[in-house]
Formats: C-alpha cells, sequence, structure tokens
C-alpha cells in the first residue's frame, strides 16, 4: 500500500495563529474548540458529533463544536444542535478558503466520518498537533494508528466519552496527545516518506 500524504512543513507554514484564526472565525478567545474541516455530507458524521457535544456538553462548560465546510446539509445540522439544546454552541462556519490554515483555532480534531478512503482534513489536524478523536470508519484507523482516541462510526455515546476525557486532560497530557498525532503524521505521510516508499517499490 502506497498511502497519501501531505507537504507537512508548507501547511505548518499557512497555519495561522490561535489568535488570528479564532478571529477570523467568530471564535470566542477562551473558548475549548472540538474542531472538525469537511464538506457538510452525511458520509462526514457531523450529526452525530453534534449529538456527541450535546450529550457531553454539561461537563464541558467552556466548550464549543466548529465545524468548517460547505454543502446542502447545514439547516439539518442547525436543527439538529437546537433539538439537543446547543444552538449557541455549535458554529457551522461555511467555506473557508485555506480551511487548512485555520486549525490552530481548535484545541481537538475531530473525525467522525461513518466512512473516510483516507482523510486528508484528519492529516491537516494532526500538523497543527492537536489530540485527534478519530471514527474507525473506512481507513481512517491505518491513518490515526494508536494516536488519540477512535470510536465506532456512528456511536455518539463513546465519542461524548472521549470528548470529556480529553477536555478535562491537564494541558500537558493533551500536549502530550497532540505530539504524538504530529509525530505519526511525520513518520508514515510526509512527501519525503511517500518519495522514499516509491523509490523502494520502482527499485525492488
Amino acid at each position: 500500500v502506497l498511502y497519501n500524504c501531505i507537504d507537512i512543513a508548507t501547511i505548518q507554514a499557512n497555519q495561522l495563529d490561535r489568535s488570528e484564526a479564532r478571529n477570523k472565525l467568530n471564535i470566542p478567545r477562551d473558548a475549548f474548540v472540538f474542531g472538525n474541516i469537511h464538506r457538510l455530507d452525511k458520509s462526514k458524521g457531523h450529526d452525530y458529533m453534534i449529538r456527541a457535544f450535546a450529550k457531553s456538553s454539561e461537563a464541558m462548560p467552556a466548550a464549543i463544536a466548529v465545524i468548517i465546510g460547505g454543502g446542502d446539509r447545514k439547516s439539518l445540522l442547525e436543527g439538529i444542535a437546537e433539538e439537543c439544546g446547543v444552538a449557541d454552541r455549535v458554529i457551522l462556519a461555511g467555506v473557508v478558503h485555506n480551511a487548512s490554515w485555520y486549525t490552530n483555532a481548535f484545541d481537538v480534531y475531530v473525525a467522525p466520518s461513518l466512512h473516510e478512503g483516507f482523510g486528508l482534513g484528519l492529516l491537516e489536524g494532526m500538523a497543527a498537533s492537536l489530540p485527534i478523536l478519530t471514527s474507525t470508519g473506512g481507513a481512517t484507523p491505518e491513518v490515526a494508528g494508536d494516536a488519540g482516541f477512535s470510536f465506532p462510526p456512528g456511536d455518539s455515546d463513546t465519542l461524548a466519552e472521549h470528548m470529556k476525557t480529553v477536555y478535562l486532560m491537564n494541558n500537558s497530557e493533551r500536549t502530550q496527545m497532540g505530539q504524538s498525532s504530529l509525530q505519526r503524521l511525520q513518520e508514515n505521510f510526509s512527501r519525503e516518506t511517500y518519495h522514499n516508499n516509491v523509490v523502494q517499490l520502482f527499485a525492488s
């Protein structure tokens, strides 16, 4: 298997700092942000991400959920947030140009896809040294490995527990978790790793 890759150095160089990214997305400066970047497609699992956030919200008073991406499910997801009583704590930011520049606005990257072929958004979250919460849908387990916490696709109860766990960690624990995701990215999905694997394949 030849895995896809991202240009880690370029993505990191283009990332806005935390304050600027939050200002541009209208995110409160002191909020704890569970973020996702993906089009608003049913397969991406945003509905149960919102339901999981709602289930854990009482234990996370400073937390909000932010989803960057466009699609025709925005009104549906807004309705779910309203139904769950967290409409004022869920931001559907819509289409954002160069969305990968904004990952520093997040504290945790959530990848709730029901099925994912690879997941470049997840890699962009890892490039920002974010703790990651990932479903086991499709190829995501191969990407995330043992970095972060995983949950079955559509399982809002388990995702809610993982959200609470990461929220209640101290800063040092979250930093260590984020460093693990960055290390996995650098070791497995850099341009250099991809290039070396292709060369070795042809050489063999």
